[in-house]
């Protein structure tokens, strides 16, 4: 039984998984009954078959043997009528006769009792009433039908006749009988089938739990959760097939890490320098370009050069290890001041060179960094102990209207304006050139009054970007894209986000896009619209912030299941359980999560085993020239082939052109946005 079992549920096994992956579909409706139900159900079948028959075959059996009985029973009581009739007869007593043929007659067993003389006369004649007495319901006497016996004897006297006596038996005391009987017999038989159930039920559910734990690890394997083993117990062939499982589990768990170790070292070599770990050149060249080029990015921003002077002189010194060393710890003095900073990325250009950019930061907060970096790194031992007053440099520039090439160039020029000051310390490109590159711009104070004004008398308003899906372009989501009403004139974010920012009102400004964004969808419910809004680091990160989001959805249950809320990835750097905490208020309130930047953070893939991602939206600066660019396109397909392996879906935004788009369909991008595919909305037609 146990080898036909074992192959019967690999087998439904495999069929199920099949139709799961190609349909997706968990519905119970769709899905084979289970191998517990089939085995109870078919040994129940067959106890039922077998106890109806037991039953059959015993009301059979007790019918034929009652009206044998009955047979019986009526050819002895005419027998013995027939003797006790003999003398009284001779006499010719009919009175005396007919008190014998009573006493037998008045006991209730016989329908009929006739009294006959030599001539065929009736004599004496008794005759019941036809009634059917008793509790036995008349389907069950039409259903076994016992048939009264007639029976005769005659009466005798020596070797002469005197006459016949006959009667009929009543067969409703043997109905009873009968009735009772088998009454008795079937509740037996349902207390020794309910018994027979449960123990088999129990019998089953033990011997087949191993199956659950088998099923359990099958869907842990799906998601490339390898911390589920199968329970080895039960019958030796469900736990030789729960060792193979575990071992495949192992396996593919092993593969996969390997697998992962591979993408992530490839990453490394082509993305990041190997001593420091920031950027390398080229990549940061990229990213900054896909930063300023970008149509929707913040437009003001900040980059800053840094470089110990005569390095090589440090490293024929000191050695390379030593140097390696100090490089390791400038970077860390770089990293602890930049990371504060939300969409800051730092490289290493040459040697001693480091950049970051800085964007949405101002020149004052911008300058202030570049001062604390090379206090910090002239108080350092290794430098000290090189007794040389000058050192460290920095360049800084400001990225307002300028594209990559020009702002590197402006920053070096800068630095090299600081170098011939001959100590340590920085300069502006600014102060070089004599003039502001921002001096057509608003002052602080009018930004404070204008942002101000705007949340304060709904001058906040939105545009609406399209995310299509991949395949035929049916729009997943609009993005929501914040502007500014001042005076008639619209500002665009890459201008106001960095002064929302300075004074601390990104939370104010993304509860004004989520009403914004639920007020449009409470209009609009009925077409199935969904919204997305992105969030800021520090809106996330605060909780204040985070319960005002679950209070509002709590009162809109109903706009929340259709919003989509864009995560920044510096959440899980800055803090991971504030991150999980994302997810569990999504699971509450129905809105759905998705992962915003993926990639800046060049945080390792394998945080996405830990949480719930179900959509992740690659950092546009991975698409910059990913027609031209082998490196940012082997990123991406990596992406997603791990992102996939995962269930996880990849959003692609920033799409400039449709060749582009083209090319992210084939490498397997399930949804895109971006210029190329369509320019933002000032309103949507939902009822299109």
């Amino acid at each position: 039984m146990w080898p036909a079992c074992y192959r019967f549920w690999i087998n439904l096994l495999k069929n199920n998984r099949r139709t799961h992956l190609m349909t997706g579909s968990t519905s119970r409706a769709k899905r084979s009954g289970s191998l517990k139900s089939m085995l109870v159900m078919s040994v129940g079948g067959l106890l039922v078959m077998l106890t109806a028959g037991n039953f059959v075959l015993n009301a059979v059996s007790a019918k034929h043997h009652l009206q044998g009985q009955l047979e019986v029973q009526a050819q002895d009581a005419a027998t013995a009528l027939g003797l006790s009739l003999s003398s009284v007869f001779e006499k010719g007593d009919e009175v005396t006769a007919s008190s014998v043929i009573d006493a037998l007659f008045d006991r209730g067993y016989y329908d009929q009792v006739v009294l006959w003389n030599t001539s065929g006369e009736a004599w004496v004649v008794r005759q019941a009433k036809l009634a059917e007495a008793g509790t036995v319901p008349g389907w069950f006497r039409r259903l076994v039908k016992l048939e009264a016996p007639l029976a005769s004897a005659d009466v005798v006297k020596g070797w002469n006749q005197l006459g016949r006596v006959s009667l009929k038996v009543n067969p409703g005391a043997s109905y009873e009988r009968l009735w009772r009987s088998m009454l008795t017999e079937l509740a037996w038989f349902g207390f020794v089938f309910i018994l027979a159930m449960l123990a088999l039920l129990a019998i089953v559910s033990s011997a087949l739990r191993p199956i659950k734990s088998m099923v359990g690890l099958a869907d842990a394997v799906v998601k490339r959760d390898f911390s589920i083993r199968a329970e080895e117990k039960g019958a030796s062939e469900l736990v030789r097939v729960s060792k193979s499982m575990n071992l495949m589990a192992d396996r593919l768990q092993l593969i996969f890490g390997e697998q992962l170790e591979q993408i992530e070292l490839l990453r490394s070599e082509v993305h990041f320098d190997p001593v420091t770990g920031l950027l390398n050149r080229a990549e940061f060249d990229r990213r900054l370009t896909a930063e300023l080029d970008s149509r929707d990015a913040v437009q003001e921003g900040n980059l800053i050069i840094f470089q110990i002077r005569e390095f090589d002189g440090y490293n024929n010194q000191f050695g390379r290890d030593r140097g390696d060393r100090l490089l390791c710890a400038v970077t860390g003095l770089i990293v602890e001041q930049g990371k504060a900073i939300d969409g800051a990325f730092i490289g290493r250009r040459a040697g001693a060179d480091f950049v970051i950019y800085l964007p949405g930061l101002t020149d004052d907060k911008a300058e202030s960094i570049a001062d604390a970096v090379i206090r910090s790194v002239s108080s350092l031992r290794a430098v000290k102990e090189w007794c040389r007053e000058d050192i460290v440099h920095a360049g800084v520039a400001a990225a307002f209207g300028h594209c990559a090439s020009v702002l590197l160039s402006n920053a070096d020029l800068a630095l090299r304006k600081a170098q011939n000051e001959r100590r340590n310390g920085w300069q502006r490109y600014t102060d070089i050139a004599g003039e502001s590159v921002n001096g057509g711009a608003r002052q602080s104070g009018e930004w404070r009054d204008m942002i101000c004004n705007a949340l304060r008398s709904s001058g906040v308003s939105l545009h609406f970007q399209p995310v299509f899906l991949a395949g035929d372009e049916p729009v997943l989501y609009y993005k929501s894209l914040a502007r500014l009403t001042s005076q008639s004139e619209e500002v665009s974010a890459g201008l106001f986000m960095p002064m929302v920012e300075r004074f601390g009102m990104l939370p104010e400004l993304d509860k004004q896009v989520i009403s914004l964004a639920v007020r449009e969808l409470d209009e609009s419910l009925h077409y199935g619209a969904k919204l997305g809004v992105s969030i800021s680091t520090e809106s996330a990160l605060e909780n204040g912030f985070a319960r005002w989001v679950q209070s509002f959805f709590s009162a809109h249950p109903a706009a929340a299941h259709c919003l989509v809320l864009e995560l920044p990835e510096y959440i899980v750097q800055r803090n991971p359980v504030t991150f999980s905490e994302w997810f569990e208020r999504s699971r509450l309130s129905g809105f759905t999560v998705v992962v915003d930047k993926f990639g800046r953070s060049a945080l390792p893939f394998s945080y996405l085993k830990k949480y719930p991602v179900k959509w992740l939206k690659i950092d546009r600066h991975y698409l910059e020239g990913v027609e031209s660019n082998r490196e940012n396109r082997f990123y991406i397909q990596s992406v997603i082939q791990i992102a996939h392996s995962l269930d996880i879906k990849v959003i692609a935004f920033g799409v400039e052109h449709r060749t582009e788009w083209q090319l992210l369909k084939e490498l397997g991008v399930d949804a895109g946005a971006g210029f190329g595919l369509q320019k933002p909305l000032s309103s949507i037609a939902f009822s299109r």
